[in-house]
C-alpha cells in the first residue's frame, strides 16, 4: 500500500511540474508575440552607389555616400530662393526644419536676419555642385557626427539681372537625428559649419 502512494505521489508531482514548466512557456510564448506584434514591419536599408563589387548591408547602417547624399541635397534646397529671399528664406526654414538641429536653424535664422538688414535677401539664389561624390569628401568623426564638404557655385539675380556668382566651399557637421520618421525618413541633420565657407576657383576644386 505505501508503495502505491508512494508511486501516486511522485506521479502527482510530476504532473504538477509538467504543468509548471506548461505555464512558463505559455508566458514565453505570449511575450514573443507582444514583441512581434510592437517590432517595427519596416526597415532602413541605406543602399550605396556603387554595387560593382558588392556590398554588405546592415538595417539603420548609415553609408558616407549616403550621408554626402543628404548634405548636399538639403543645403542646396535650402539655398534655393526662386521668388525672392525674403519670402523663401524664412519658408525653407520652416519646411526643412526636421533636418535642422535646433542650434543650426537658429543659426542660419540670424544670419538671414542679417542680410534682411543689408538687403541681401532681395534677390533670387541657386546653387549647384561642383563635384561629384568622392570617399574623401566625407570624414566620420564618431559614431553619430560627419564632416562633408560641399563644393557649390552660387548665383543670385536682381530682377533677372546677375549680381553675384561665386564659387564656395562648406564644410558640414552632419549628425544623427532620429526624432520622427515621419518628419525625417533620412534619420541624419545638419548641425552647422565645421569651418567658415570660403571662395574657392575651378582649379582648386579639380585639384582636390
Amino acid at each position: 500500500m505505501s508503495r502505491l502512494i508512494n508511486t501516486l505521489s511522485a506521479h502527482d508531482s510530476h504532473i504538477w511540474t509538467l504543468r509548471f514548466v506548461i505555464l512558463i512557456l505559455t508566458g514565453l510564448l505570449l511575450g514573443c508575440l507582444l514583441v512581434w506584434h510592437q517590432a517595427s514591419d519596416q526597415i532602413t536599408v541605406h543602399i550605396p552607389p556603387d554595387l560593382s563589387q558588392g556590398a554588405t548591408l546592415h538595417a539603420g547602417q548609415l553609408t558616407a555616400p549616403t550621408v554626402y547624399a543628404f548634405a548636399q541635397h538639403i543645403f542646396q534646397a535650402l539655398n534655393h530662393w526662386p521668388d525672392n529671399g525674403v519670402v523663401d528664406q524664412p519658408r525653407l526654414l520652416q519646411e526643412y526644419s526636421c533636418y535642422l538641429t535646433p542650434e543650426f536653424r537658429n543659426s542660419l535664422h540670424r544670419s538671414a536676419q542679417r542680410k534682411q538688414r543689408r538687403g541681401e535677401l532681395q534677390r533670387t539664389r541657386g546653387v549647384y555642385p561642383l563635384t561629384h561624390y568622392r570617399a574623401v569628401l566625407v570624414q566620420q568623426q564618431s559614431a553619430a557626427l560627419w564632416q562633408v564638404r560641399l563644393d557649390l557655385g552660387l548665383r543670385e539675380w536682381v530682377r533677372d539681372r546677375a549680381v553675384k556668382e561665386t564659387q564656395l566651399r562648406y564644410e558640414l557637421r552632419v549628425v544623427r537625428h532620429d526624432v520622427s520618421r515621419q518628419c525625417n525618413p533620412w534619420g541624419l541633420a545638419l548641425d552647422g559649419y565645421a569651418t567658415l565657407p570660403r571662395r574657392i576657383d575651378a582649379a582648386l576644386t579639380a585639384a582636390d
